[in-house]
């Protein structure tokens, strides 16, 4: 890997570790300040609408932070939620939406934390025809930041499973994906992640 490819890579995840989250005590919850990880993965396994919001994103920053690899599958389940946008009371004030949709889909930051481990539930969920897109574009955007350090090798492990899939709607799904990803590789490197898709 060049010089230049290492520094680009490196930037670009630690812009989005220092973008995604304030902190983790952006979100404040006294119902779960101090719990152990067990804990808050209990509450994000209770029914949503009974779920205080800022709660529910102290829970995931916990687990991720924490690395808690059971949390996986639940946080999976979140995919789809977005923060709660709260209206600034300075009308000059405009709300940009940042690139990384980990910034407000919280659940997609909390898994990329927890890392290479969540490959396996995410590449199920790109697979899965029962996903909806906006779930499926979220688990491989998050698959995508987790295999950043060597974007061509995420590719080509996309296109693998596809050929492994256990049905052929399976295996069209996780080969639209990968073909996503190749067109989403930053532009320095774009060449080579759609090379991949020809070689493997």
């Amino acid at each position: 890997m060049s010089d230049f490819r290492r520094l680009f890579i490196t930037a670009g995840a630690s812009w989005i570790l220092s973008t995604a989250y304030a902190a983790p005590a952006g979100a404040a919850c006294r119902e779960l300040e101090g719990a152990k990880p067990e804990t808050h993965l209990a509450y994000l396994e209770r029914e949503r609408s009974a779920l205080n919001t800022e709660c529910i994103e102290y829970a995931m920053i916990h687990l991720g932070f924490e690395h808690h690899l059971p949390a996986i599958g639940v946080l999976i389940k979140w995919l789809d939620y977005r923060r709660p946008e709260v209206p600034s009371k300075d009308p000059a004030v405009v709300q940009v939406h940042p690139t990384w949709q980990g910034s407000i889909y919280p659940a997609m930051t909390a898994l990329f934390m927890i890392g290479k481990p969540a490959v396996p539930d995410l590449i199920s969920v790109v697979a899965n025809r029962d996903a909806t897109d906006l779930v499926r574009d979220h688990a491989l955007e998050t698959y995508r930041m987790i295999g950043r350090d060597d974007p061509p090798n995420a590719v080509a492990a996309l296109v693998r499973a596809s050929r492994e899939a256990a049905d052929a709607g399976a295996g069209q799904r996780l080969w639209d994906a990968a073909k996503q990803a190749a067109t989403r590789c930053s532009p320095q490197i774009r060449n080579d992640c759609i090379h991949t898709l020809d070689v493997h």
